[in-house]
């Protein structure tokens, strides 16, 4: 293992982003869930300090045993686990009903005393599950879906993210540049495919593909990113400590390169028909710019197209289209994401008919490695 820096790093625990009074409106079962938890003084917070007590962080020295304290004097660094948004969609598909949870979130750093965000880790947590019967799932179905997903040891739980992230967390040096996610477009083509929960609320389609392009490219590649502005009217992101009630204010900066994406369409064809199932092709069309705001240089723009083959029986009622929508726009960006981090273009050149969008992809490659265009 390296030797990390000597440096502390604070673990403020859970928190909330955005306004306090209005949090069981916007988390609605994870809040529940967390007053729940708190009347056997258990939390969020206290598994996450049960998790990283024994960590050695590959590049600063953990410290979970001061009670979240963020005015540390000799450490302005701190991390929390700030959940953004929650997503919760129940529909009824014949003989069963579908549930679909979306928990987004940030392993956030920050330095307290400048109230400003240093790096942001994103995190996203994605459930699917069908339920049989005539009789809607239960809130109590629910709400243990989603606690057995937070609280699960496998990589794939919200907090087993934060673990991850927090544990191999790198301060990026003075130099490095810093990427964000800008605008996000969904064309109406695109829109009317998401479920009528979700496409009712703009602002939550975005949110769910901007986390998806973010999460991949953390993941991939680990550039840093900074959080993305557009819900944001004066570029501070405020947040609540769960355990201390604390409220924060944190300055969201600006990225030195640009992420924009349009949506432009997703769409399903028939691909071929059995006397048992039947075969579907999810396609989706999508525009991936990457800018300069200073200089307004444009290094990457171009349409990016996949495709994913879904199988269902034949004797399936009704076909419930958004899991497999949602998996091709989140295949897009983990393809997307690879191709810059191996610099193995291939896949791009199909996927936009264009191999001058190859070199295109180079000069970000080396934007991420730091090496200018």
């Amino acid at each position: 293992m390296a030797q990390n820096s000597g440096q502390e790093m604070l673990i403020a625990g859970f928190a909330y982003a955005g306004d306090h009074a209005n949090k069981e409106d916007r988390f609605h079962y994870t809040s529940y869930l967390e007053k729940e938890f708190k009347k056997s003084n258990i939390s969020i917070s206290t598994e996450i300090v049960k998790r990283l007590k024994n960590i050695e962080g590959k590049n600063f020295n953990i410290v979970t045993g001061r009670t979240f304290s963020t005015k540390n004097e000799d450490s302005p660094l701190n991390a929390v686990l700030v959940m953004t948004a929650e997503t919760v969609l129940v529909e009824n598909y014949g003989d069963y009903w579908k549930i679909f949870v979306n928990l987004r979130g940030d392993a956030l750093l920050f330095d307290y005393k400048g109230k400003k965000i240093i790096k942001t880790y994103p995190l996203n947590l994605a459930i699917f599950d069908a339920v049989e019967g005539q009789q809607q799932p239960s809130n109590l179905k629910i709400l243990n879906l989603i606690r057995e997903n937070i609280y699960t040891s496998k990589k794939e739980g919200l907090i087993s993210q934060f673990v991850d992230k927090i544990s191999n967390a790198i301060l990026d040096k003075k130099t490095d540049k810093i990427f964000q996610i800008g605008n996000i477009t969904i064309k109406p083509e695109a829109m009317d495919k998401f479920p009528a929960e979700i496409r009712s609320n703009d602002s939550a389609v975005k949110d769910i593909v901007a986390d998806a392009l973010a999460s991949e490219l953390s993941g991939q590649t680990s550039i840093s990113l900074m959080p993305a502005k557009f819900n944001s009217v004066v570029g501070v992101m405020t947040m609540q400590l769960e355990d201390t009630g604390e409220q924060i204010e944190l300055k969201i900066g600006d990225g030195d390169y640009i992420f924009n994406v349009e949506v432009n369409k997703l769409a399903k064809a028939k691909q071929q028909q059995t006397n048992s199932e039947v075969s579907y092709i999810y396609g989706v069309n999508a525009s991936i710019q990457v800018i300069e705001p200073f200089s307004k240089t444009v290094f990457l723009e171009s349409v990016f197209r996949n495709g994913a083959v879904s199988i269902s029986p034949i004797n399936k009622i009704t076909q419930d289209d958004y899991p497999a929508y949602y998996d091709v726009i989140n295949g897009l960006f983990k393809k997307f994401s690879i191709a810059l981090k191996s610099r193995d273009y291939k896949w791009v050149n199909v996927a936009t008919g264009s191999e001058k969008t190859s070199e295109q992809m180079k000069k970000v490659s080396n934007l991420l490695d730091g090496k200018g265009n």
